[in-house]
């Protein structure tokens, strides 16, 4: 018995549709074509035809075994790392108003961030490290600024 990928008994299928048209649309001219197209298309309904049977008969057969796995190369423990400063930025919009965030806070930690990444890309992890721990020292100024505003605004405001 001949298997065939689902790949083929597709085609089959798409061309036994073609050759139907083409025997439909045969003149006398073409009995002879129209003979080898037939014969074609017997061929293809029996290809079909025993593809389903050798699908019926796989479903049928006992399994011998667990399925064997492929070896496996060794992972390595990765996990997926925010960008330095994610959480200081949400903590920063909590406390500060919109407009002091942008000012003061935002723009040390899109630098720093920046740094990092180019840090990084050239294979220093230290200078990485590094540029993750100065960026919250650095961000505390405007924090303060954009806090001491906030608590201006509401001391005024009611």
């Amino acid at each position: 018995m001949v298997l065939h990928t689902p790949a083929q008994v597709l085609f089959a299928h798409l061309q036994r549709r073609q050759i139907e048209r083409l025997i439909a649309q045969a003149t006398d001219a073409q009995k002879e074509l129209r003979a080898d197209l037939l014969r074609t298309r017997r061929e293809l309904d029996l290809m079909i035809h025993q593809v389903g049977v050798a699908v019926k008969e796989s479903a049928k057969m006992p399994r011998i075994g667990p399925a064997r796995r492929l070896p496996r190369a060794p992972l390595r423990a990765t996990r997926i790392q925010t960008p330095p400063g994610a959480r200081l930025a949400r903590c920063a919009t909590f406390l500060l108003t919109k407009d002091a965030y942008r000012r003061y806070v935002q723009p040390v930690i899109a630098d720093m961030q920046f740094e990092y990444c180019e840090a990084l890309a050239a294979g220093a992890t230290g200078r990485a490290r590094w540029i993750a721990v100065r960026g919250w020292f650095l961000v505390v100024p405007g924090w303060v600024v954009g806090l001491a505003g906030r608590i201006v605004r509401w001391m005024f405001s009611a």
